[in-house]
């Protein structure tokens, strides 16, 4: 339960204090920190509390599926967030190629 109360806590913290200079890193810790308490939260029915085996076995995928997209969509939006000023840069690049080949013609 502790670690339950710390996460909270810290996501309070990240919301309040917003500690990071960038400003795409505070959303996507505090998204990484409310998966933490989600996932701690889950923990709790592999305790006695739970006693049925088939719901032990249901909030096992759905800790599974929440570490996954954790670990796919914060990662997945940094990565295109750096890239996007490169594509919208290759694209107009692209287009000033091709405007020139078709002024050629």
């Amino acid at each position: 339960m502790v670690n339950i109360y710390l996460g909270f806590g810290f996501v309070a913290y990240l919301c309040i204090v917003k500690p990071f200079a960038d400003s795409q890193t505070n959303p996507v810790n505090i998204l990484n920190e409310l998966t933490y308490v989600i996932i701690s939260l889950h923990q709790i029915c592999f305790t006695d509390y739970v006693t049925d085996p088939e719901t032990k076995n249901l909030v096992g995928w759905s800790m599974v599926v929440f570490s996954v997209l954790n670990m796919l969509f914060p990662n997945l939006y940094l990565v295109l967030a750096e890239m996007a000023p490169e594509i919208t840069k290759l694209l107009s690049r692209k287009n000033e190629i091709f405007m020139t080949r078709k002024e050629l013609r």
